[in-house]
């Protein structure tokens, strides 16, 4: 029954840190799970605890924090803008890919007017 209590107990925490630093602080998945793994909560834990997170608010939290930051870098070069809003949205723990795809999906105006998007970084 210890067992069992803890295992209680370590999914309420992981579901109540996961909430806290979503909400709060704006985090994004990896940031939560390194975190969380860092406490040695177990997998499963972290698992449940992810499942607090609505998809459309993750990616809403994404556009929110990638608008933030936007506004502090007002007077660099578009593909120097793009690649600090790309580093800044890593380091607050979201995924790559959902970041491009954010970026080149909700930024359309922001790169019609500057003239960039997502196939200006490949070089063929």
């Amino acid at each position: 029954e210890l067992i069992i209590q803890g295992l209680i107990n370590e999914e309420r925490y992981a579901r109540t840190f996961v909430r806290g630093k979503f909400k709060i602080k704006k985090w994004g998945r990896i940031k939560i799970i390194n975190s969380l793994q860092a406490k040695k909560i177990s997998k499963e834990c972290i698992r449940k605890g992810l499942e607090e997170i609505n998809e459309t608010a993750y990616r809403d939290t994404l556009i929110e924090v990638l608008n933030k930051k936007a506004k502090t870098i007002i007077r660099e070069r578009v593909s120097i803008k793009r690649n600090k809003l790309i580093k800044y949205a890593i380091s607050k723990g979201f995924e790559y890919e959902l970041i491009i795809n954010t970026l080149d999906e909700t930024f359309i105006a922001f790169r019609s007017e500057f003239g960039t998007s997502r196939s200006d970084n490949s070089k063929s």
